[in-house]
């Protein structure tokens, strides 16, 4: 394409400059600025054809299209003179060496910006393994990943998801990037069905860089209007999917898509499964000692212990403390295995619904919270409502009877409702018994 625009514009600068009749000086002058202004004008027309070709509205250019225009603007500039000097005194020989010049001359430079770009991408990479290594926990992990893949891929929309593809329906994700008017569950993942969930366990990324035409993705809701192009990148565990990495922005993360950034992304597939693998390592190890042998969850010597490490690390988090409905009813009708049964109910549905970070503890008796970390109270109650209905929903077989059981749930976050762990559980139990049992019972009440 280079060489036809070269081509191009230096047939039409001749043909033009030989109308004007000039002196033999001016006519040099007059084809080597013709040759400039055609050879830009060409490239600038080559770029916006890619992008309308592309399904993308026109914008203004990416800072590496500039770079390029500019290195080829100036090899015109420099050797545009020549081509016509030799032109006049060597004939076409001449013309056809400097062509040749011109275009290895323009190639490398090219070449030179290409890996100027992966060097840049290089050097972040680095970064991101370093921040892998340096934080413990997986939550943090994924925070500073998307914070510095942000100078990599300029997203407006980011999320990590993990999930098992077996047992659970959906995903929330671990960590996000979302624009302040968009909800949490804009960014929920549906496992079991969809277009989407079956590029996902392809195992391969996937780039989508028109969504609206793309059939083989399902981006729906507001979460569209953000999303002109999207990349998602399965994180792949002992040949398993295991969550993902999703991107989506508007023109200028559709811009960078058209350049190769599928090296990058598989390597920090890459990293994440090996961040994934050394987490649930962690957490093998520390089951023995720290669940609760009826429901699953953890105790209450976890739940201490993780809010007291938040709050002394100043990260911000919300609690959700729950309290089945009339439980006491459900022992004295049906006896305390019943209640039991009940418990690890309810258990079940928290573990299928809250991340694979949260921290779900049995806090006494009938009685589990959660901690969400990174969420406010509005995107807690998200979750603790899905709890809330999925749980109503469950079909509760007692003696071959079935029963319905509810629950309610209140919630608090640190820093904005207390700052120690002794007054944020005050706050959440005053908004579970005084907004949540005291009115009607089975709701979700925010302190």
């Amino acid at each position: 394409m280079f060489a036809i625009i070269v081509f191009l514009s230096g047939k039409i600068s001749n043909l033009l400059s030989s109308f004007a009749n000039l002196p033999y000086l001016e006519d040099i002058v007059l084809s080597a600025a013709l040759f400039e202004l055609l050879f830009l004008t060409f490239n600038i027309l080559l770029l916006y054809i890619e992008i309308i070709l592309d399904g993308k509205r026109l914008s203004i250019f990416k800072a590496f299209d500039l770079e390029i225009l500019l290195t080829d603007y100036i090899i015109a500039v420099t050797l545009s003179i020549s081509l016509c000097l030799i032109s006049f005194s060597s004939g076409k020989l001449g013309t056809v060496l400097i062509f040749v010049i011109l275009v290895i001359l323009s190639y490398t430079f090219y070449l030179f910006k290409r890996l100027e770009f992966k060097n840049a991408i290089i050097k972040k990479l680095l970064i991101i393994s370093e921040d892998l290594i340096k934080y413990g926990d997986l939550k943090t992990k994924c925070d500073y990943f998307l914070i510095n893949l942000k100078e990599i891929i300029p997203y407006d929309i980011a999320a990590i998801y993990f999930f098992d593809y077996k047992n659970d329906d959906f995903a929330i994700p671990i960590s996000f990037y979302l624009p302040i008017e968009l909800p949490l569950n804009e960014l929920d993942l549906n496992i079991k069905n969809g277009n989407t969930i079956k590029r996902i366990l392809d195992k391969k990324i996937y780039i989508s860089k028109n969504t609206k035409r793309d059939k083989n993705i399902s981006i729906v809701g507001e979460l569209q209007n953000w999303c002109e192009s999207a990349v998602f990148v399965p994180i792949v565990v002992e040949d398993e999917v295991k969550g993902l990495i999703f991107l989506a922005g508007r023109i200028s993360m559709s811009n960078l898509l058209l350049q190769d950034i599928e090296d990058p992304l598989n390597i920090l597939s890459k990293q994440m499964a090996l961040a994934i693998s050394n987490y649930r390592y962690f957490l093998d190890i520390k089951k023995e000692a720290e669940i609760d042998p009826l429901t699953g969850l953890y105790n209450r010597k976890v739940l201490d212990k993780e809010i007291d490490n938040l709050i002394k690390q100043n990260v911000n988090f919300s609690i959700v403390i729950f309290d089945l409905d009339d439980f006491k009813k459900v022992n004295d009708t049906y006896g305390h295995l019943a209640g039991d049964q009940v418990l690890k109910e309810f258990a079940n549905v928290i573990k299928k619904v809250i991340r694979k970070t949260d921290i779900a503890c049995r806090f006494g008796g009938e009685e589990i919270l959660i901690i969400l970390k990174g969420l406010s109270k509005e995107q807690a109650y998200i979750i603790a409502e899905r709890i809330r209905e999925k749980f109503e929903e469950s079909n509760i077989i007692i003696n071959g009877n079935s029963i319905n059981v509810t629950v309610s749930g209140g919630i608090a976050s640190y820093p904005e409702d207390a700052n120690n762990i002794k007054e944020l559980l005050n706050k959440a139990d005053a908004a579970l018994y005084i907004e949540g049992k005291s009115k009607g019972k089975n709701k979700i009440a925010i302190c």
